[in-house]
């Protein structure tokens, strides 16, 4: 089945549960205006839909590229740090620094 020409001003909401009726025809017509868009990142309710565009999108700033990067890792201590003795808070939580 052919995806009707999407408009460029043409609006379709982020969250696609929001149309008046989930048809297959009408959830591909609003993925469609929303990539020509660049927004490859729609919600259907709790379901999250990405498209891939296949090319670099300036939707990620370099921070939080790197944030995304390094996620989950411990950060290295400094010198001052790692001499530093632990709070008293970090003995509470069972953590030291």
């Amino acid at each position: 089945m052919e995806i009707p020409a999407a408009g460029p001003t043409e609006d379709v909401p982020d969250d696609l549960s929001r149309l008046s009726s989930l048809e297959e025809d009408k959830v591909r017509h609003a993925l469609s205006v929303r990539f020509g868009k660049n927004q490859i990142y729609t919600h259907i309710n709790a379901l999250l839909v990405a498209i891939n565009p296949y090319v670099m999108l300036p939707i990620y700033e370099q921070d939080s590229l790197e944030a995304y990067n390094t996620y989950g890792q411990t950060p290295a201590l400094t010198s001052s740090e790692s001499q530093r003795p632990p709070t008293e808070a970090s003995w509470t939580l069972g953590r030291s620094r």
